[in-house]
This record gives C-alpha cells, structure tokens and sequence, in this order.
C-alpha cells in the first residue's frame, strides 16, 4: 500500500441518517444534483469543476472532511440496522456466516445507504473479511466449500471461494463492477480485474474500494450474499465514506454552491487567491444564499455575483471560468474576520489589493513601516491540473510552512500535475527554489520524475524504492533551485511521475516549499504620524501641517498638470475640502488599473509594481516642513478716505437712497451682493461665448461663469488676454 488512509471512525446512527438525507434530498431540488445545472454555464454539477463559477474549484471549497453512511458498521454485539436471513449472525462482534448447508446464498443487507452527494468525487468503501473452518481445527484444510458475493446497489462487486479440500481462499473482482470502481486494494496491493488473490485463512483482511462516483445512484443497499457446506465468513468495519460538503456560514448553502461563503457580503470570487475585483464580476442567476436560522454570517445581503458563464472546456478547466484559468485558492472567502471588499479610496479596487489605498500616489509600503522576516515566501499554486491517468491518492495541498506541496503516488503508468507561476521577471534569468522528497520507499518500482518550465526539462531523478524496513518511509533529497528565463510575467510548471506498468507499488515523490527569485515575507504595520486617527495609508495629509502628501512627496509633480484632483485633508486642527494636488489621478477605475496604483506612475500593473519617480517623503511626515506655496491675498488698502460701494444687489429689501444706508455702507467695493436663502448666478457662457464677446465691450473687472473650464471668469485687465479662471485661493 502506497499511502495509509487516516479515515476517522464513528457510528452513524439512523437518527443522524434520516436528518442527512432530508438536508441532502432537499439541496437536490435546488439544482444541486449530480445532473443538474447549478450555476448555468451549460456544465452538470457532477462534471463542472466550479458549481457557482467564483472561480474556486469545488474540490477546494467542499473541505477535505470524509464520514460514513453505513450504521452500526462494527457490530459490537449486535447486528442492529443489518436485514439478515437465517445463515447470518453475530459472532465474536463481527457479522459472520457460519452455518452449514446454506445454499441457495442468503443475504445480509442494509438499505438506504448514501453512496453520494453533490460534494463526493471518489467515495470509499472498506471493511474487513476473514475466512474460517470452525467445523475443523482453525486453520486446517476444510472439507467443505464456501462462497461469499458483496454488492453496491445490486452490481456485484468481488467475490471470495474457497472450495472443498482447500485452505487457499481467494478473492476476486467482478467484470461488472470495473465501470463503477476506479481502485481496489488487499492489504493495501492493488487487486486487477481479472487477477485472484490468495488471502489464506483465520486471519482479516482489509479491503479498500474506491469508486466513481459519477456512475453511481445517490443511494443503495449494501448486500454480502452467502452460500457454504461448511466454510465460515466473517465480516467487520463496514464502512462507506463520502465527502463532507462544507457550509462555513451554516446558511444552507454548501461552500461550492454558496457565492459568500463566510456570509459576510464580500463575493467570493472576490475573497479568492487571484485578486479580482469589482469590475471582474457579473451579475449570475445563483439566488445566494446568507440567511437561515443557523446562519451565523454578519450580511444578510444575498451575494449573487460571480466570475461570469464564460467557462473552460478542458479536462483541467470544466466549468471553470476562463478568467480564472485553471481556479484561484480559496484565500480569506472562508474568514468571517476578513474582508477583501473594503475599498477606502473608491477606485474600485478593493485595500487587499490596492497597492495605493488612498490614491495620493505614494505606494503603502512607503506609508507603512514594513520588514523583511528573511522567511522564505510560498505562494499557494492550488489548484493547478492534473493530467495522465491521475492515482487517487495522489494530490495537491497548502501550508503555510510548505508551501504547496504535491505528491505522486503512481502505480501503473503516467500522471502529471501542472501549475502557474506568476509576477516573474520578463526577459531575464528568473529562479525556482524547491524541496523534494522519495515516498514509501519500501515499495519495489521507482518513479521517474521530472519537472518543466514552459515546455523545458531542467530536473529528472528516479525515487529510492526497494528499501527493507527502513528507518524512514522516505528520503530527503534537500532543495533544489533551477533557473529559467520566462518571455512573460508567468510560467508553467508541470511535473511528470512514471512507474512501469507491472502491477507493483512504486516509490512516490513529493515537492514542496516552491520559491520564486529567492522572495521573502514582508510584514509591514500600519503608522499615524499625526495622531489623528487615520493611519497613513489612509492619510492624504500624514503629518497634519494642511498641506498633501501628494504634493510633499512629489508625487503630484510626477503627474504633471491637469493629472491630480481634489481632496479632503482629515486632520486634527478640523476638515479641508477641496484641496487641490490632494488626489493623483482622478479616482475613476480606468485611471488605477487591476492594482489600484496611478497607471502612469508605476512601471506594471502588477501587485510588485515600482513607482517611476523619486519620493521625498520624508517632507510628508514631517510637520515642520510645509512645501505647499502659501496662498497668496493683495493686503487691504486702509489709508486713504474709503469710497461708497455704489452699487449692489440684495435679496433682502434693504437698499437705500442715504449714504448709511445700504450698499453705500459697505465700503469700498463695486458692486455688494447680500442674501441668506439664494444664490448668486452670474452669466453662464462657454469658452467660445466668452471669447465672442467684442473686445469694445470687455471691462475691467467683467466676471462670468466659465461651462467648460468650471470657475469663476474674471477679466483683470478689460483686453481679451485678462480673463482669469479663479478656482484655487492664490493671487490672479
């Protein structure tokens, strides 16, 4: 045997049964069935590699929980749950067949066992048999004959014999079940369809079965029919196990069909390991889910958009989304205390992303104060694809302190798994750092292995196998790092596991702890400069001095003209809006990118992008240092002997014809304007209008309303060159 099962083992009892199977039949009429079409893309749920298209495979979000549908499987002391006719019992806590002459076969059953749900790919059956002659000595040679036949939902699936005169009992499978099961294992040794195995008597031994779970009805009978003239049977641990079908927010709503999966209102193709965003999504005809009385999510908000119906064709990418390729990780989607949704500057990318959060085109490593741990950084390449004749043990999985790690656990022939790398370095010599490991190095084929990048070979080595009781089960090969020149920012990576086909175990293979151009963890926490509240990050004015940090750090300037915009500066002393250079860009989408960063102050729109300027932060948080220019006011002319305003208009019915009387009063103006409840509207003209008007008519003072510019007109010199646009507080 390849690789131990580590099945947990627990009683299932009817009441639990019966409560699984009305949760289960129920989900079926909502369109999760093995047939049916649950997210509408024109894939069946038992072929379609995402059921809701968030681009999250659902073999990732269906968790990695197995449990058994059989009752009573042990038989301590009772046989309880079991239909038997008279030949079957229990004995010695196990359900035996142990009487004489039975012939026709009698049968031991139990009816209504789930053989799967819309999360079971590969369910699988074990249990435990041993042959005995309790009419003679234990062991000897029986005199008589037996035969035991076990059925799945009435296909037979292997029987065992032992004629008369014998003690070699043999198992063997059956030609009509080599549709329905993909693996079978004696004592861990794969049994062929047309290949008996001795199994000697007195002595249990462990059959495993793995099935497809595509060609098999949702549920059945299990069934062992029994004939003897003498020879015993004894059956034990009768267990069937099916995937758990994870539902992290206990709406009703399995993980694979449920589009926020922790429920709390942030898409889960947003929350994935791919980093999209808003404008990647689509409105889908999923219903959502986020409600029910288990429920224990913080948005009541059905979530019921997805990456689109757009999907792959591929072995690889069936039902996949093409936009998320082969499918993303299920990162945070399943972490109530985490939200990619959150978009502080409203560039439509999400802050989990956006390498600039407040879009005053200083990078947020710069506002915070980040460290490198020297820790080497694994990113989580699940769940890639999977080719050749895949093993059923074999697979891929994450953590944190390996990394990825994928391991082959092949047999007869040829399997491979490929993955994508991501955020290389076009053009020049990139690196991939990797551990590997022989497995199970008792087993007597070795594997020949090899890796690829974009087509090349650059590893291949044959696992140690043939080991006699080893110390270990396997061998530490150490790392490995090769290098490769990429013509883009990605690359594939495939591995190739092959054993000859012989019938034999082989020695397997893991990889792990894959690291790209040698990078590190960086950790970075967030500062408030000025103490007012507001971490930096967030912060268009980190040290408080009122003036921006775009225009201290020179950011704004790096723009240029007309590519910054208006802002609100939080501070202590109180609120300013609408200061201008605040904002680099215009907060719309388009002129951010997929990173959130000022598209023409970064060098790629990548997540690692660099700024293309020189920062002088160090002004930006550093109270003392104001570089904005001081606003600019004409000082006041008091000497003199102050002249009457003249005239004025006031929407409150106070002019007078006397010298205090109003607008006389106000001195020295040219025209006064008063209301409390109205507005004063000057002439509203565009530039063409404006510049119509004959220079005879043009005065000294003469102000409009400019449509197109945006602001106040003011001619300062009455020629047609002494129009000033007035929308920031300098001087004219």
């Amino acid at each position: 045997m390849k690789k131990n099962y580590a099945l947990c083992s627990f009683m299932l009892y009817s009441k639990f049964l019966a409560v699984f199977l009305i949760l289960f039949f129920g989900n079926l009429s909502a369109q999760t069935a093995p047939t049916d079409d649950y997210d509408g893309d024109g894939v069946v749920n038992q072929t379609d590699l995402d059921d809701d298209n968030d681009g999250i495979p659902d073999i990732l979000e269906q968790g990695t929980g197995v449990f058994n549908t059989v009752v009573n499987p042990t038989f301590n002391s009772n046989t309880n749950n079991w239909s038997l006719v008279a030949g079957w019992s229990n004995y010695a806590n196990a359900l035996t067949g142990r009487y004489d002459g039975v012939s026709p076969a009698v049968s031991a059953s139990q009816s209504n066992v789930v053989f799967k749900n819309s999360c079971t790919s590969n369910p699988i059956y074990v249990l435990k048999v041993k042959t005995e002659n309790y009419v003679a000595n234990v062991g000897a040679i029986a005199t008589k004959s037996m035969e035991m036949g076990a059925y799945l939902g009435g296909v037979r699936l292997f029987g065992i014999s032992n004629p008369a005169n014998s003690n070699n009992p043999t198992i063997t499978r059956d030609p009509a079940a080599n549709s329905i099961i993909t693996e079978f294992r004696v004592n861990g040794s794969l049994l062929g369809p047309s290949s008996p195995r001795s199994i000697g008597l007195s002595a249990y031994y462990d059959l495993q079965i793995v099935f497809n779970a595509a060609a098999l009805s949702e549920t059945g009978k299990i069934e062992f029919k029994y004939s003897s003239t003498g020879d015993d049977i004894f059956i034990d641990d009768v267990y069937y196990y099916i995937n758990t079908c994870l539902d992290t927010d206990d709406d009703g709503l399995a993980d694979k069909f449920d589009l926020d999966s922790d429920g709390d209102g942030c898409p889960d193709a947003i929350e994935g390991g791919a980093d999209f965003a808003t404008p990647h999504l689509v409105n889908s005809s999923i219903p959502g889910g986020n409600s029910g009385t288990s429920y224990n999510g913080t948005s009541a908000a059905p979530i019921t958009q997805n990456l689109g119906n757009t999907v792959g064709a591929t072995s690889g990418t069936m039902g996949i989304p093409t936009i998320a390729g082969t499918g993303q990780s299920v990162d945070i989607s399943t972490n109530i205390n985490s939200n990619k949704c959150t978009d502080f500057d409203g560039d439509g990318i999400s802050n989990s992303i956006d390498i600039d959060d407040d879009n005053d085109g200083i990078l947020d490593t710069v506002e915070q104060s980040c460290i490198d741990t020297g820790l080497p950084l694994y990113e989580d390449y699940r769940p890639g694809t999977w080719g050749g004749v895949k093993d059923a043990n074999s697979g891929v999985n994450y953590l944190a302190s390996a990394g990825t790690y994928v391991q082959g656990y092949q047999d007869n022939g040829t399997e491979s798994f490929t993955f994508t790398l991501s955020d290389l370095n076009p053009g020049v010599v990139n690196t991939l750092k990797y551990h590997y490991y022989s497995l199970n190095i008792q087993n007597p084929d070795a594997n020949s292995v090899t890796l690829a990048v974009n087509g090349v070979t650059l590893q291949s080595f044959s696992t140690v196998a043939n080991q006699t009781n080893p110390a270990s089960l396997s061998v530490d090969h150490g790392y490995k790092t090769l290098s490769f020149t990429p013509v883009g920012n990605t690359a594939t990576v495939k591995i190739t596991w092959s054993t000859p086909v012989n019938g034999l175990a082989g020695s397997d293979a893991q990889f792990r702890e894959f690291q790209v151009n040698g990078q590190t963890k960086i950790e970075c926490t967030n500062i408030d400069t000025d103490n007012d509240g507001i971490t930096n990050e967030l912060d268009l004015d980190s040290d408080g001095d009122g003036c921006p940090d775009a225009v201290e750090a020179g950011s704004a300037s790096h723009a240029g003209a007309n590519h910054t915009s208006t802002g609100t500066l939080i501070n202590t002393s109180g609120i300013q809006t609408g200061v201008s250079n605040a904002i680099v860009g215009n907060n719309t989408p388009a002129n951010y990118g997929a990173n959130g960063f000022y598209n023409a102050g970064e060098n790629n729109d990548t997540p690692t992008a660099a700024y293309t300027g020189v920062y002088t932060y160090a002004s930006a948080i550093n109270a003392a240092i104001a570089s904005c220019t001081l606003f600019c006011y004409k000082p006041a002319i008091t000497s003199g002997t102050a002249l009457e305003t003249q005239s004025g208009m006031t929407s409150l019915a106070r002019a007078g014809i006397e010298k205090a009387n109003w607008p006389m009063a106000r001195k020295g103006g040219w025209v006064a304007l008063e209301a409390k409840t109205k507005g004063f509207v000057p002439n509203r003209l565009t530039a063409q209008q404006i510049t119509d008007i004959p220079a005879s008519d043009l005065k000294d003072g003469m102000m409009v309303y400019n449509t197109d510019l945006h602001c106040i007109y003011i001619n300062t010199d009455g020629t047609t060159t002494g129009w000033k646009c007035f929308n920031t507080r300098a001087c004219p």
